[in-house]
């Protein structure tokens, strides 16, 4: 499920609700190698996410460009019952995780189109912020991975022509791009 903003508010918001038998694929993924027993679990796995922030975009027939500053959060969970559990203790989660991002992204994305020559930019800075908590019966809180990462990514595409031989379109482009990414991890504990 998702929802959109409004105009000069851009962002979305947006859940999921997950049930899974296959721990690898669920937010325990990591850990399943080191505890096999996650592999007999149910596990119920929900998530929310968000983004908002103000921008703006003008869209004039040949001419585009738009701009947006905006935060975001994800926020997922999981929960891993043991298949073997009867009365009660199946209503009780054995094992649970719990991850949380939040960061902020800048955004310019521009083209214009003379319909023979194009050229269209996109340019996004990103900083994000995340962990993930897990505690597994028996054996207490894991350590927690944290870490903060940075990206930016330039793109510029210029299109020379455009033309159509024996049906398929073939088309000119110059393209360049710039990409630059950098984490930091750390674990607690």
């Amino acid at each position: 499920v998702q929802g959109r903003s409004f105009p000069p508010l851009v962002g979305w918001a947006g859940f999921y609700f997950a049930k899974l038998r296959t721990a690898s694929l669920s937010l325990f993924g990591d850990y399943v190698a080191k505890y096999p027993v996650l592999n007999n679990c149910n596990i119920i796995q929900a998530g929310f996410a968000f983004r908002v922030g103000v921008g703006a975009y003008i869209d004039k027939g040949i001419f585009y460009v738009g701009a947006s500053i905006s935060v975001y959060g994800i926020l997922e969970g999981a929960f891993a019952f043991d298949r073997g559990q009867g009365g009660l203790a199946k209503f009780l989660p054995d094992h649970f995780a719990l991850r949380g991002r939040v960061g902020a992204i800048a955004e310019l994305v521009g083209y214009v189109d003379f319909k023979i020559v194009k050229a269209s930019i996109y340019i996004i800075l990103r900083v994000e912020f995340g962990m993930l908590l897990v505690v597994i019966k028996g054996h207490g809180l894991q350590p927690v991975p944290l870490y903060i990462e940075g990206e930016v990514n330039v793109s510029i595409v210029f299109t020379i022509c455009c033309f159509k031989v024996f049906g398929h379109k073939i088309c000119i482009r110059i393209h360049l791009s710039f990409h630059a990414y950098v984490r930091f991890p750390y674990t607690l504990g």
